[in-house]
């Protein structure tokens, strides 16, 4: 053999060689997640009205954990409200907060000041209120009344550490449906002043956030009545309320702007899964898009990406659509990486994935980032387990943090704890491979030939 053909020979192998590791990277890129940490917060009951549908998280500024849920007990007709935190990595007991929250519930919130104390909020079952208590440092305040009435509700923080919610509501005595905003200047009693909107057949609440003086609200207005399945087990057909999803935005919380930005009619009140968040101050919504591809129950479904460009809503779906008979999208959660980066969680359970790296025996929790050209292709496994309520992420000092109820064999309450700089190579954000960055010494050889 000549020395050219020798050289020839050699590159030749390296390069099979590389491109065979690159192979196996690849084949790895949509394993389970390597995790920092991971903790079952709470065993949930399995019937569907006694599961812990009801949770939220919070980073402070320490990197510490806080988190709230409310767990069914009394035969399922209430609940009882825990918080727990992990300090210095460090989880602590669980302290209860009430034994008599309202269940099911999806208002058992929680939010983090700027000064580190928690806040949290829960509707009382007994008596149908909304109540708000703060914790410091583990030491727990006084439990106060908010507002009557056990309507659906949202929590955010303003500027002063002072909690503010926006409420599903009706007026008196008119009984014309209504969402309304409560505020505070002492931390003790609220203001309730109902928003001008247009009116729709019935709000529905889906994310509130307040951010630098601005708020930012979706809701759903029952404008569709459809028929359906009454539940996966297809028993009978039944008219079913569905949502189009609003978007309204404010600077002072008195004059609003208005927007449709998913008229599809897709929403479906019983898998009524949205998230909202902010890139800046523009906000991305995401929601479950409901079908009955074949005639099944949740079958053919999706999840949407709209994001805002000046007075324009553009929607994208960014969910494998390449099937008809996909299971994908619900409970989606987003977080917002840096500007126009993201990160979204969701299930992904069909019978069938038609993808071998996605092959949980009880289904699969997806983490997905946009990518380059917002493509939503980078994506890796969370768990091989369904998803079985909202999916919560949050970022804070490289980390990325995953929140949420899973696995419909056996639900429990996931934390997962993530490196955002091993995430960068498995879920990338610029033009690269599946399986990450293009090993250089492959370019250089391709280069060289």
């Amino acid at each position: 053999m000549f020395p050219a053909q020798k050289i020839y020979l050699n590159r030749a192998l390296l390069l099979l060689g590389s491109l065979f590791a690159l192979f196996l990277c690849a084949g790895n890129a949509y394993s389970e997640l390597a995790t920092l940490s991971r903790k079952v917060i709470v065993d949930s009951q399995e019937p569907f009205n006694c599961r812990v549908y009801s949770y939220d998280m919070g980073i402070d500024s320490s990197g510490g954990v806080h988190i709230v849920y409310s767990n069914p007990n009394q035969g399922c007709t209430k609940a009882s409200v825990s918080y727990v935190r992990r300090i210095d990595g460090v989880w602590q007991p669980p302290i209860v907060l009430s034994n008599n929250g309202l269940a099911p519930s999806i208002s058992t919130l929680l939010a983090i000041g700027n000064d580190d104390i928690i806040h949290i909020c829960y509707v009382q079952g007994s008596t149908d209120t909304l109540r708000y208590i703060t914790v410091n440092n583990g030491v727990v305040g006084t439990d106060i009344h908010v507002d009557d009435g056990g309507w659906h509700t949202r929590m955010q923080l303003n500027e002063n550490n002072r909690a503010i919610f926006v409420r599903e509501n009706k007026t008196w005595p008119a009984l014309e449906t209504k969402l309304a905003l409560l505020t505070t200047l002492d931390g003790t009693t609220w203001n309730k002043k109902y928003l001008d909107l247009p009116s729709v057949t019935k709000f529905r609440i889906a994310d509130f956030i307040y951010d630098n003086g601005k708020y930012h609200i979706t809701y759903g207005g029952s404008e569709h009545l459809k028929e359906s399945w009454d539940s996966k087990s297809m028993t009978k057909r039944v008219m079913e309320v569905f949502h189009d999803l609003h978007y309204a935005f404010s600077s002072d919380g008195q004059n609003w702007s208005e927007y449709t930005i998913d008229s599809s009619g897709t929403l479906h009140r019983l898998q009524f899964w949205t998230s909202l968040a902010l890139d800046g101050g523009n906000p991305l919504a995401s929601m479950y898009k409901f079908n009955e591809y074949a005639g099944r129950y949740n079958f053919g479904t999706s999840a949407n990406l709209m994001t805002k460009s000046g007075l324009v809503w553009n929607e994208k779906i960014i969910t494998d659509t390449s099937f008809p008979d996909n299971l994908e999208g619900m409970g989606p959660g987003l977080v917002v990486n840096g500007s126009g980066d993201y990160f979204g969680a969701w299930d992904f359970s069909p019978p069938d994935t038609h993808d071998d790296e996605f092959r949980g025996i009880d289904g699969n929790i997806v983490l997905a980032r946009n990518g380059f050209g917002n493509n939503w292709t980078a994506r890796a496994q969370i768990a091989p387990f369904s998803l079985e309520g909202r999916a919560i992420l949050q970022k804070h000092d490289g980390k990325i943090f995953f929140l949420g109820l899973g696995n419909w064999r056996d639900a429990k309450l996931y934390f997962r704890e993530y490196s955002l700089s091993e995430l960068n190579k498995i879920l990338p954000w610029a033009n690269r491979t599946r399986a990450g960055t293009v090993i250089p010494g492959i370019y250089q050889l391709l280069m060289d030939n």
